[in-house]
């Protein structure tokens, strides 16, 4: 795949979105809608940086954008990478994506968003998540017990064994490093995913 930006490469995770959805070209309109981007000059310098790219190709009309070096093929799944994530902000919101990665549908299953976050720490090295590691996770604000989740608490983005109780939410740690205890959470705090993978740095960076 071409060279992009982390912005131009979350922009076309869209383009690509759109185009998978309604099987025809979206406007520039509906690209300025979709990425939530200001204005529609925007989204013609994006354009304009993927066709220099070598991705896409534009013709006449409207609808007229056609993509030419294909980032994801039917087996393949464009996955943001998360950064630090902003207090107060979703952690899928633009500014929070620093980086897209392609997924193979066999890992990342059905119609579910996923994002890649990385792991500073050793509270879950018993788990084989290492720190520097890379966990895919799936989107979602629920998790059964004993899953491994993502959870924000104090607006800090954390990924432990989910514990749950008829009283109680705790966030296990899953360490060999006995200065890691376990989180007995606020009944309020929010769960951002299910990791279902992982992946060392070098295999998806390499």
């Amino acid at each position: 795949m071409p060279t992009l930006t982390p912005k131009q490469r979350s922009f076309l995770q869209v383009l690509v979105r759109l185009l998978r959805e309604n099987d025809i070209a979206p406007t520039v309109r509906e690209l300025q809608d979709a990425a939530k981007l200001r204005s529609s000059r925007s989204v013609v310098q994006y354009l304009d940086a993927l066709e220099s790219a070598g991705v896409i190709t534009r013709g006449e009309g409207r609808r007229n954008i056609r993509i030419v070096a294909q980032p994801e093929t039917a087996s393949t799944i464009l996955v943001p990478v998360i950064g630090r994530v902003a207090a107060g902000t979703p952690i899928l919101a633009e500014e929070n994506v620093r980086d897209v990665i392609g997924v193979d549908r066999s890992v990342a299953r059905g119609n579910h968003s996923y994002y890649f976050l990385q792991v500073v720490g050793d509270s879950m090295d018993r788990a084989g998540i290492q720190n520097g590691d890379f966990v895919l996770v799936r989107y979602q604000e629920t998790a059964d017990d004993n899953a491994t989740v993502i959870a924000l608490v104090d607006d800090s983005a954390t990924v432990k064994k989910l514990r749950l109780s008829r009283d109680a939410a705790i966030l296990q740690p899953v360490s060999s490093n006995p200065v890691h205890r376990p989180i007995v959470v606020d009944p309020a705090f929010r769960i951002q995913g299910v990791v279902v993978a992982t992946f060392p740095k070098e295999q998806l960076f390499s």
